[in-house]
């Protein structure tokens, strides 16, 4: 039994060691990064913000050519709450809390150079450049390259494993500066595990800033931290009254996209695709189906309203 179970391990070891020598890079497919996190002010003096909490998703949407090379699009959707400070005051005193919200903002693009297992990033405002954002061709004692992005200048390569994304094991390279060994890390596919496009530096380690990379999906499905753990998504908008409770299932959705209420008003439903076309509109009580056959693959959002102009918008996707 022992000799069956050190084979076992053996082989699991093997296979593990053998996926990991395979590069995985960003998937062509539909991608979801959600991730959450603050920014805290210098609240105690006057003029200054407070504290800015945000719930957001960034995702992949077409493509673009620039000079000899193609780019993936991102986009980021969803909210979050600005806490202005009162005199002498710092949080969770804040008050004046006030929300914003992101409706299918092009944040920028990125290409891959896969034989050199790097990505690199142009933002949607200054296009000009490639800015290096991964570097997944590293190595125990590596120091991260002086043209990273977002490189606290401190961050070098402590060690390296795997972790399961999906169904294969991709190559995780955790990061000096932090307390914790996962809590730092860049991971193949996926980016980083503070988000795709956040510094690279400790939440232990820097009190102010906070960013979480909370899961992400390919297609829908839940690929990291794991594939059983639900990843939804944020809203563009937050829900202006408790009074409406709905849903929208299935999402990911194909052949068909339901939603209802959980009371009988009147309210209205309409469908945009990432570019905020409007796509479907109508006025529904209680329950509406809409046939979405015709619907190419890709990232959509819901608006419900009430006759009392309640709203609220939902990422879903199509597979």
């Amino acid at each position: 039994m022992r000799k069956l179970l050190l084979i076992i391990a053996t082989l699991t070891t093997l296979s593990a060691q053998s996926q990991t020598s395979v590069y995985h890079p960003f998937p062509d497919s539909a991608i979801v990064w959600r991730q959450e996190g603050y920014t805290q002010g210098n609240c105690c003096c006057s003029g200054n913000f407070c504290l800015d909490e945000f719930d957001i998703n960034y995702f992949t949407n077409g493509d673009t050519l620039i000079g000899a090379f193609t780019y993936n699009k991102i986009y980021k959707t969803g909210n979050g709450l600005v806490w202005v400070n009162g005199p002498n005051s710092c949080p969770p005193t804040c008050t004046n809390g006030q929300y914003y919200y992101y409706n299918s903002e092009l944040v920028g693009c990125f290409r891959q150079d896969i034989p050199q297992r790097k990505v690199f990033f142009r933002y949607a405002n200054n296009n000009t450049q490639d800015l290096l954002l991964y570097d997944f061709n590293l190595n125990v004692g590596d120091t991260l390259s002086a043209a990273w992005t977002f490189n606290s200048g401190i961050n070098y390569v402590t060690a390296i494993d795997s972790i399961l994304v999906g169904g294969n094991y991709h190559k995780r390279f955790q990061l000096s500066g932090s307390a914790f060994p996962a809590e730092l890390s860049l991971i193949e596919g996926i980016g980083s595990t503070l988000g795709l496009l956040s510094p690279l530096m400790s939440n232990m380690n820097v009190s102010m800033i906070y960013n979480n990379l909370l899961c992400v999906t390919v297609n829908g499905i839940p690929v990291y931290p794991d594939t059983a753990t639900a990843c939804n998504l944020a809203s563009q908008l937050v829900d202006v009254s408790d009074d409406l409770n709905y849903s929208i299932v299935p999402n990911p959705f194909t052949d068909k996209l339901n939603i209802s209420l959980n009371n009988y008003e009147t309210a209205e439903v309409t469908l945009y695709d990432v570019a905020s076309r409007r796509i479907f509109q109508q006025m529904f009580t209680n329950a509406v189906s809409i046939n979405t056959e015709k619907l190419t693959n890709g990232i959509y959002f819901v608006e419900v309203r009430d006759n009392n102009g309640f709203y609220k918008k939902e990422m879903v996707i199509k597979y």
